[in-house]
């Protein structure tokens, strides 16, 4: 039931992440024709846009609950197929930076109101189900999006790339007024408190040793290093669109996994560790020579995050929703600093040491998460 009724709905939410994940290929090598230096002053456009997403994020989903899912989605199509014609004009450097920030906003708001609506729209007993179908439309979104927008950006340039993206943003918007059933209003509910969740040392340990470490080495390794250190080996930005596939092929495989040995033994802590581990040990092969260290790094990402994301969301989420929503936070603060440790790295080395320092820097953290445990799994 659930199905039917959402499919428009999972169209329109595709296409907005699809004009997002065009750009992931080739953004770090067209911030470089534009940078006044390398470096940081690469990785800062993407901490830029995490850090907007970060911020419109929690204000997404009350503005959908208050003024309504259509409308608030509506805002967030129009501003990133905005800000992805305003990265098409150019300007310059900090042009290209308000642009990236603008489309996160849209980005952020147009993906949370849909959420919502998915929400909404699920009947009794469906909302897990529902989650699906817009994990599913994620997913997919990513595995294409990447691959499609390098060829594109190879072949024809990463202006063709932007106007593509607005265009699917306004297509987004166009499907989702289609929608005939927008599903019933929500509730708005007082927040909860974020300070005493954050207090416990069973959310704040996690947080800081398992969440943030991962979100550092997906943005600062896949989405900044990645595409220049292919560059570096000579490959174009179609290559570096499949080798990011690479990874979401991966995490959405090892996902069901993950999820089904957290739901089946609790085994969160392991699986948390585990990928960790893993994601680690990715990032040190950036000690071997050549590319391969890439593709290895790439894999061992995807497996690491498929494993241990699922447990991580089950872990915390035994302390309710505010522990949920400093989950979200601290993976953005990861994403934020990311690109600019990554960047200030790769001034200075070469890709294979800034990314084995990243690896080093995940495996510390997760060994300290492994060590402050009592080494019982928690139940819930």
């Amino acid at each position: 039931a659930s199905r039917a009724r959402l499919g428009l709905a999972r169209l329109s939410v595709f296409l907005l992440i699809l004009s997002e994940e065009l750009t992931r290929a080739f953004l770090p090598l067209h911030i470089a024709s534009l940078a006044p230096a390398d470096g940081a002053a690469i990785g800062l456009p993407i901490s830029a846009y995490m850090l907007s997403f970060a911020l419109f994020t929690p204000f997404a989903g009350r503005w959908a609950q208050r003024y309504g899912v259509a409308r608030t989605f509506a805002v967030g199509a129009l501003m990133s197929a905005a800000g992805f014609g305003w990265a098409m004009a150019g300007g310059g450097y900090w042009a290209f930076v308000a642009a990236r920030c603008l489309c996160a906003a849209g980005y952020a708001v147009g993906t949370m109101a849909m959420q919502q609506h998915f929400l909404n729209a699920a009947a009794a007993g469906e909302r897990t189900r529902a989650l699906a179908l817009y994990v599913g439309a994620l997913q997919t979104a990513a595995i294409c999006g990447s691959a499609i927008g390098g060829l594109i950006a190879e072949r024809f340039g990463a202006a063709v790339v932007f106007a593509g993206a607005a265009v699917l943003g306004v297509l987004a918007l166009v499907v989702q007024r289609a929608d005939p059933s927008p599903g019933p209003a929500a509730t708005p509910r007082p927040s909860d408190p974020l300070l005493p969740v954050l207090a416990r040392r069973r959310v704040w340990v996690p947080l800081v040793t398992a969440a943030l470490p991962a979100k550092l080495a997906l943005a600062g390794f896949l989405f900044y290093l990645v595409p220049l250190a292919l560059r570096q080996e000579g490959y174009g930005s179609g290559a570096t669109g499949r080798a990011l596939m690479l990874y979401f092929l991966l995490a959405a495989l090892a996902n069901p996994l993950g999820s089904w040995l957290s739901d089946r033994y609790g085994w969160n802590r392991r699986l948390v560790t585990v990928g960790g581990l893993i994601i680690g040990a990715g990032g040190l092969a950036g000690l071997m020579p050549g590319p391969g260290a890439l593709v290895a790094g790439i894999a061992a990402l995807g497996i690491g995050t498929g494993l241990g994301a699922a447990a991580l969301q089950s872990m915390i989420g035994r302390d309710g929703p505010p522990a949920l929503v400093l989950l979200r936070t601290g993976e953005r603060l990861g994403a934020v600093a990311g690109p600019i440790f990554a960047g200030s790295l790769f001034g200075l080395m070469a890709y294979g040491g800034t990314m084995a320092a990243i690896g080093a820097v995940v495996l510390t953290a997760i060994l300290v998460f492994a060590l402050s445990s009592d080494g019982k799994e928690p139940t819930s």
